[in-house]
């Protein structure tokens, strides 16, 4: 149990420190009035992420595969520059697409993301790998 001796020590003499907080005054609403209301995500909505960001990451891997098969011999310098660097930006249009679906749509409904999500994977679809025509 609580001794007073013990309490002695835990206290100034006089107790006018001016920076001393009772907590007993201090009202806890009032405090979490102040602190702006978060709701959180649901446990499915993260698994969903979760799922999205698999197959997500399936297609960057697939697009990668499909840019280091494709070799294009033209000729002319620049259409060599452009070959390559739209296979770059194929490689890293499926991430960006996640983080845009992910990122941008805050504050407002989730099923908002799910559809931003669900468009990415019908357009960023790799149909090279998926039609078979990369051999």
């Amino acid at each position: 149990m609580s001794d007073d001796r013990d309490d002695e020590g835990l206290s100034w003499d006089g107790g006018s420190d001016p920076t001393h907080i009772d907590t007993n005054k201090v009202n806890a609403g009032a405090l979490a009035d102040d602190a702006p209301e978060f709701a959180g995500t649901s446990s499915a909505m993260l698994v969903l992420y979760g799922v999205f960001g698999g197959i997500y990451l399936l297609f960057t891997v697939a697009w990668l595969i499909t840019a280091l098969r494709t070799t294009i011999a033209t000729g002319s310098p620049l259409d060599d520059i452009m070959t390559r660097a739209s296979s770059i930006l194929a490689v890293a249009a499926a991430p960006a697409w996640f983080i845009a679906s992910i990122a941008l749509p805050a504050g407002r409904p989730n099923w908002l993301r799910v559809v931003a999500l669900v468009v990415g994977i019908v357009v960023l679809l790799p149909w090279g790998l998926v039609t078979g025509s990369l051999s």
